[in-house]
């Protein structure tokens, strides 16, 4: 979800502002886009030669969401995801066979691993 996705939706939900369970969902989603924030900036560090398409895409795999979740969420057709999907599983060199959730946390242990960003 962008940024202005998830404004949109804060709109909608503050209308009625001021009940408890409205504070509730507006913490909930800032606390949300936030680590998503955050998620995304880790994954550009560890796929530079992705696209930041790619690495949207990539940051909603790590998270476990399935092809039709991710569409949802970024407002791209399958068939869209499937060409990036299979960019990064090119570029990042993640044979067809191998899961690419899978193969993704397995680089980013092994750059975490061998060569640790510095704090």
């Amino acid at each position: 979800m962008t940024e202005q996705q998830t404004n949109q939706y804060l709109k909608i939900l503050l209308e009625n502002q001021g009940t408890p369970r409205q504070k509730s969902i507006e913490n909930h989603i800032a606390k949300w886009h936030e680590q998503t924030r955050i998620d995304y900036q880790n994954i550009k560090s560890f796929f530079p030669e992705l696209s930041p398409s790619e690495q949207e895409i990539a940051t909603l795999i790590l998270k476990g969401y399935q092809l039709k979740d991710i569409c949802s969420l970024t407002d791209k057709k399958e068939s869209n995801v499937n060409c990036q999907r299979s960019n990064i599983r090119r570029k990042l060199q993640i044979p067809p066979e191998k899961k690419l959730r899978h193969a993704l946390l397995q680089t980013i242990t092994q750059k975490t691993i061998f060569h640790p960003q510095s704090s």
